[in-house]
């Protein structure tokens, strides 16, 4: 089990990121969280088999290059999460 935080930076609110992510999360096995951040961003917070985390990531950029101008990617701890959910 492996988790990461990655933020993603371009036209990423106001947009369905966050829904979209969810719905893809939704065909992994990947749990964590979504949400807007100040300043224009959004985070994700994914944990799951490093396998898994990483194909979620991967459709997820696919699904919505053409929103992302830059992300960012970092290794996390581990917190357990029990589903994948947008936060508010």
């Amino acid at each position: 089990m492996i988790a990461r935080t990655v933020l993603y930076h371009g036209h990423v609110q106001g947009v369905g990121f966050r829904q979209t992510s969810l719905g893809i999360a939704r065909a992994f096995a990947v749990n964590g969280y979504v949400k807007n951040l100040a300043g224009g961003t959004v985070e994700i917070r994914v944990e799951g088999d490093e396998l898994e985390v990483d194909r979620f990531l991967q459709a997820l950029s696919q699904r919505l290059a053409h929103r992302i101008d830059h992300v960012v990617t970092q290794p996390s701890v581990v917190e357990g999460f029990e589903h994948f959910t947008i936060q508010y």
